[in-house]
């Protein structure tokens, strides 16, 4: 069992992928595998950052207690195939037939997809067959933020998250980097964490309010819209990159 406490003091005050450090491997996957929910506001999301999620990954699917471990607010602009997902996983019908269906070998798949002992063709079908298990399962929700602030506002840019652990224990991070498989590994990024290991800090707190205030759709600059069928229409969506660097 990792001792919480000992994990988060050795966390570096900040990580920078352009001095040596892997975001990904050094924080947000020992981070998101030892938490019991995960904050995030991010720029964009793609379902490639499961990519990056590491041994997280099998946890997040194993966790059988019904609550919801990964909230995310984005910017409203998905990769086509991530935004398929979300609406074919609108119909009643489709969720059941993931739920009753989708736990069979979704680990050995997903473990499969973390030791990148797939083949290629198979890469993007188990991807998505994970994403769409997260969604249904509602270990993963996403919302979308709509920028309201100013005339003709232009995008939802905001990048900060707060990972929540027992006894309290609280880190949480601001800087670069989006929930993506760029902003984990494949871009020059920086984040700066926070955590209360000793006090309360205002950082973190300020984040956290934040935050859970914008879930509940009270940001004055910013409307956040849950999943539902005609939210999916103001959607904008852009083809699937190339993912044989995975």
């Amino acid at each position: 069992m990792t001792d919480i406490a000992k994990f988060i003091s050795n966390l570096q005050i900040t990580y920078d992928s352009g001095f040596g450090d892997d975001l990904a491997k050094d924080f947000y996957s020992p981070c998101l595998e030892n938490c019991t929910q995960y904050k995030r506001f991010t720029g964009d999301f793609t379902s490639n950052v499961i990519f990056d999620w590491g041994k997280a990954l099998t946890k997040i699917i194993e966790r059988n207690d019904g609550q919801c471990i990964v909230k995310i607010i984005a910017n409203p602009n998905l990769l086509e195939d991530d935004l398929q997902i979300l609406k074919e996983t609108l119909d009643p019908k489709v969720k059941e037939r993931i739920l009753e269906n989708h736990l069979e070998n979704l680990i050995d798949e997903a473990e499969d997809l973390i030791n990148k002992d797939l083949e290629q063709k198979k890469i993007r079908e188990v991807k998505l067959k994970i994403f769409a298990y997260l969604i249904v399962s509602k270990k993963l929700i996403i919302k979308f933020g709509f920028p309201k602030h100013v005339d003709r506002a232009n995008v939802f840019h905001t990048k900060r998250g707060v990972f929540y652990f027992d006894n309290n224990l609280k880190v949480a991070f601001v800087g670069s980097s989006n929930e993506t498989h760029g902003g984990h590994h494949a871009n020059v990024e920086s984040i700066d964490v926070y955590h209360n290991l000793d006090n309360e800090n205002k950082h973190l707190n300020k984040a956290e309010e934040r935050f859970d205030l914008a879930w509940q759709g009270h940001a004055p600059g910013f409307d956040t819209v849950r999943v539902r069928e005609e939210s999916l229409k103001k959607l904008k969506s852009y083809a699937p990159k190339n993912i044989k660097k995975f």
